[in-house]
């Protein structure tokens, strides 16, 4: 859950992410 929340943070920052952070997802 803690891991899921850190990768939308990061999504807010960066626009553009990498396909592997989209199948995190």
């Amino acid at each position: 859950m803690l891991q899921t929340k850190k990768i939308l943070h990061t999504n807010t920052k960066y626009p553009t992410v990498p396909p592997m952070t989209k199948k995190s997802l």
